[in-house]
Order: structure tokens, then C-alpha cells, then sequence
């Protein structure tokens, strides 16, 4: 009786965990991350005086992580109902998490093509979440991967040079080795990150060539010939000591305290930057990845992130509107941006007046016309199936 009793506490305490702050009422449910929650809930404010005064929304903070595990763990026990209405998914992860439950995810594929939506959208954004003839989720942001360059650690006219010539990844090793030379008592490094949970930089290099671990089939193939040399560069950068690995995953301290030279990493960063790193507003610079060869673009997408809605919702379609309205909508997108950073994948936003304006934390740089120049020219990579399962396996 008392194992039973054990054993009762023990599923009780677990179906607490899948349905905490998810009680299924009558306002839309909206799961997200970071600043993304602070997005969130100033689109359903203006989303309340543009479209509907009677429209309520919470919007409820998980990591990525968290909701990774809430998503595997009501599949596992079919229970949709402890999940939120519409739930913010990881571009790496939304095809695992289609493998996992396909009858989850509301398909938006006919409403959105009936208002002729589609063409708004990077395409290589609607590619990943085109299955079959299913349109499973909205695009919300995109990753294009940057340089993030700390100016105080570099030469003023190799920051000239890059920006007029463009750099290889040859290079990014030449520099990052005169940096060091010339910092000989501060530890610096080009760039730093877990290298064991993290594949940022091959992920990066891989993708400026439109591949990654997986071949056309987006079946797992590491031995394809881009990524056994990304692999080669990314261990002699290691080898050099010009790229760090970061037990901790915090590589955010190191850049405010001055010993990141070029960090490598998606676009979002810029947001997060601002908020941990105001003493240091001014010292940052934008600058191209570098490329295979001189000749070739550096343009690369390592990610994004997308609006799916839970389809078993008895808000579903009140769910998939505001996703529908929020992706779709200019404005809203543009604001998105302004508050957390996060670059939208509506390519209405990029002829804004916004995207002219300079921005005095990254030393007055108007970067972001060519951010979206770089989005056009970017190829996609695929998440694999894979993903949801056990991807850091394959990192």
C-alpha cells in the first residue's frame, strides 16, 4: 500500500508538471522564451486595438529546454490538452517535433496561400516547414549568423579592409592569432562556446554552402566533403587557441569583459547585448562572416524560430489567427524587432524607414539593410528528424 501510495505521488506530481500554468480557460495560451515573451505581449496589446478589444492572451515563460521536455513528455502520453495554444518552436527542432506528433500541428497551408501570404517570407523559411503539402507553423524570426566584432580588440584598418574586401576563414584564423599577439596579457578569443553542446560554428560554416550533417533526404551524413572541412577548421581554430570552448555555455560574460573579439552567432545576439552589456554600448561592430573563398558569398541562416499552433485546441482557429496576424503584419514584426532583437522573417519589414536607422550601440552602424541582404542571398539547411530526438548526439 504504500508503494502505491509512493507511486500515486509520483504521477500526480508529474501530471502537475505537464499542465502547470496551462489550465485550458477560455484565453489563448502562449508559450516563449527570453524576450520573446515581451514580444508576445505587445503584439496581443496591439493585436487587441487593431483586431479584436475581446481578445485575451497570457503569454507563459519557459526555456527551450522546458518546452522541449513538455512537448516529448505529452506526446509520449497523448496529452495535447497540457500544452498551450500556440507555442514558440526552435527552427532545429520543428521537424522532430512533427515526426514525434503530426496531428499536433494546425495546418496553415490553405489559409495562408488563399490570402496569398506566402510570398512575404524569406522562402527558405517556409522550406522548413513545408511537409508535404502541410504548412505546419508561421515563420517569426530568422537567425542570419553575424560577426560580432569588440572594436577596442582590433586594428582599426583591418576592420576597413573586411568591410570593403570581405575575409575567408583563413583569415578569421590570421587575425585571430595577430589579436592574441597583440593582447598578450589579456586570455582573448575570436570566439567561444560550448564545443560540447554547441555546433555553432560548423553549423555556420556548413550552411554558407547549403548543407549541414544531413544529405538531400535530410538523413544524418557527417562525412560529406564542406563538412569534413568545416570539422578540419573548426579543430585547428581549436588547436590555435583562437576559438574557446566555455563549459558553462556563458560566453556573453567573456564578451562584456572585453575578451571576445569576434564572436560568431546568430542575430538575436544583438538584443541580448544590449541588455547585459550597456557599459559597452559603442564597442560593438557587425561585421560579414567570413566565406569559403574571397569569391564566394559568406551569407549564412543557422536557425530561426516559428508560431505552431496545438491543433486539439478548442482555440485553434482563434489561435492560428493571431499567428496568422502577428507573422504577416509590418508593424507588428518591426516592433518584435525593436524590443527583443529578433530579425523577422517578413520581408515587408526590411524597406521600413526602421531599417535605415543607425544604431548607436553598435558604434552607429546602419546594419540592418545589409543584414536583409544577406537573408536573400543565404542558402537553407534542414533540420533532420533527428532532432528531436537526440541531437546533441550528432554534435
Amino acid at each position: 500500500m504504500k508503494k502505491l501510495f509512493v507511486v500515486g505521488l509520483l504521477i500526480l506530481s508529474f501530471s502537475m508538471f505537464l499542465s502547470c500554468g496551462t489550465q485550458k480557460r477560455e484565453d489563448i495560451t502562449i508559450w516563449a522564451w527570453n524576450r520573446n515573451v515581451f514580444i508576445m505581449e505587445a503584439a496581443i496589446e496591439r493585436y487587441r486595438q487593431e483586431v479584436d478589444s475581446t481578445f485575451t492572451a497570457t503569454v507563459e515563460p519557459f526555456s527551450q529546454n522546458d518546452i522541449d521536455v513538455k512537448f516529448k513528455a505529452a506526446s509520449q502520453l497523448g496529452k495535447a490538452d497540457s500544452l498551450a495554444d500556440i507555442i514558440l518552436g526552435d527552427a532545429m527542432r520543428m521537424r522532430g517535433y512533427y515526426y514525434l506528433w503530426p496531428t499536433l500541428f494546425y495546418d496553415f497551408s490553405q489559409r495562408v496561400e488563399a490570402a496569398d501570404n506566402l510570398n512575404l517570407f524569406v522562402p527558405s523559411t517556409i522550406d522548413v516547414v513545408t511537409i508535404g503539402d502541410k504548412l505546419i507553423a508561421m515563420p517569426y524570426g530568422i537567425a542570419p549568423t553575424y560577426v560580432f566584432a569588440y572594436t577596442p580588440l582590433w586594428d582599426p584598418e583591418d576592420i576597413s579592409t573586411i568591410l570593403a574586401e570581405g575575409w575567408t576563414w583563413g583569415d578569421y584564423l590570421d587575425f585571430g592569432l595577430k589579436i592574441q599577439s597583440e593582447n598578450p596579457n589579456l586570455d582573448v578569443y575570436m570566439t567561444a562556446y560550448n564545443m560540447r553542446l554547441d555546433d555553432r560554428l560548423y553549423r555556420t560554416m556548413t550552411s554558407q554552402r547549403g548543407e549541414w550533417f544531413m544529405d538531400a533526404d535530410h538523413e544524418v551524413e557527417v562525412a560529406n566533403a564542406n563538412s569534413v572541412q568545416a570539422l578540419t577548421w573548426v579543430q585547428s581554430f581549436f588547436d590555435a587557441g583562437i576559438v574557446g570552448h566555455v563549459d558553462s555555455g556563458d560566453f556573453r560574460s567573456l564578451m562584456i569583459e572585453g575578451r571576445i573579439a569576434a564572436q560568431i552567432q546568430g542575430f538575436f545576439l544583438t538584443g541580448q547585448l544590449k541588455d547585459i552589456g550597456q557599459d559597452t554600448a559603442g564597442d560593438w561592430l557587425l561585421l560579414p562572416l567570413p566565406s569559403w573563398d574571397i569569391e564566394e558569398s559568406s551569407a549564412s541562416i543557422t536557425g530561426g524560430s516559428y508560431l505552431y499552433v496545438n491543433n486539439y485546441s478548442s482555440n485553434a482557429n482563434r489561435a492560428a489567427d493571431f499567428a496568422i496576424w502577428y507573422t504577416t503584419h509590418v508593424e507588428a514584426v518591426v516592433e518584435g524587432l525593436h524590443i527583443g532583437g529578433i530579425f523577422p522573417a517578413n520581408m515587408g519589414a526590411y524597406t521600413t524607414e526602421y531599417f535605415a536607422t543607425n544604431d548607436p550601440f553598435f558604434s552607429n552602424q546602419a546594419y540592418l539593410s545589409d543584414v536583409a541582404q544577406n537573408v536573400h542571398q543565404a542558402l537553407a539547411i534542414f533540420p533532420s528528424r533527428y532532432n528531436a530526438f537526440n541531437y546533441d548526439a550528432f554534435i
